[in-house]
Parts: C-alpha cells; sequence; structure tokens
C-alpha cells in the first residue's frame, strides 16, 4: 500500500470533480475505465469444483515463498474464469478508489439519465506502457508474439 493518499485524491477526488462538471455540461454517454483489481484475487474453486474466495495471503505465507492462493480452509485451490458476475474483492486502496470511482459514475448515470459503463480492464498494454515489472514485460511478450492484444 503506497501512495494512500494519491490514489483517492486523483481516483475518487477527480472523479467527484468531472461529474460535478458533467452537471453544468451534460453528456449522453460515460466510460469510466475501472479495473479488475477490484476483483482481488480472482474466481478460484476447490479440486472438488466448489467456487470459493481465495484466502488472503499474509505476511508468513509470503515470508516462506508460497504465492499461491489457498482456500478458506488452506487448502489448495486453482483459478477459474472471473466473471462479472464475481464478488468485489477490494483488497488495495486502488482497488477500493477504482470500486469507488466506477459506483459513483455509475450513480450519477442513473440519476441524471446518462447512459454509462465500467470497464473492468486487465493487463491494458500501450505503446507508452511501462515495462518495469515482470507483470509488464510478460505482457509485452505476448503482445510481440501475437499471442494478444
Amino acid at each position: 500500500m503506497y501512495e494512500i493518499a494519491n490514489y483517492t485524491s486523483e481516483n475518487s477526488g477527480g472523479t467527484a470533480v468531472l461529474l460535478e462538471a458533467l452537471v453544468e455540461q451534460p453528456v449522453r454517454r460515460l466510460v469510466v475505465a475501472s479495473s479488475m483489481s477490484i476483483y482481488g484475487e480472482g474466481a478460484y474453486q476447490t479440486p472438488g469444483g466448489l467456487l470459493v474466495e481465495a484466502k488472503a495471503r499474509d505476511r508468513e505465507q509470503l515470508e516462506r515463498d508460497e504465492s499461491e492462493p489457498r482456500g478458506p480452509d488452506g487448502r489448495e485451490i486453482e483459478p477459474v474464469p472471473t466473471t462479472e458476475s464475481t464478488r468485489p474483492s477490494l483488497a488495495s486502496i486502488y482497488a477500493l478508489t477504482k470500486y469507488d470511482q466506477e459506483r459513483a459514475c455509475l450513480i450519477f448515470g442513473g440519476a441524471y439519465s446518462v447512459s454509462t459503463v465500467a470497464l473492468r480492464l486487465f493487463n491494458a498494454y500501450g505503446t507508452r506502457q511501462a515495462l518495469s515489472n515482470e507483470v509488464e514485460k510478460a505482457s509485452a511478450e505476448l503482445v510481440s508474439r501475437g499471442l494478444t492484444h
């Protein structure tokens, strides 16, 4: 958790400023770029196929180099596709502010009859992407090999 005030100011506060401006300058449609981070670990199931929420990884687990999430009972679980109906699991300040941002826009849209949609983007990649971490490097490699876009 870093830059807590910055994330909150930019995502929540900035969205509030935008929505106030849209009261004065109405639009017909509003698209908000939310984030897959609101799903936390995403969707998982037990080896028997039961959908479960991943248990938050604690410091001790990470210190043992055990990075894979576990089920509520501590047993192994396997990832499954995360759908729009997956319940949000806000595990960071960033995720919280992105969820706040999308909800504020959707509520605004309903109140002011503005067609509104929130897109929960996963691994967006573009020409100005910083390749400073392994996830971004892996995404860039897949794009360069034509395996995703």
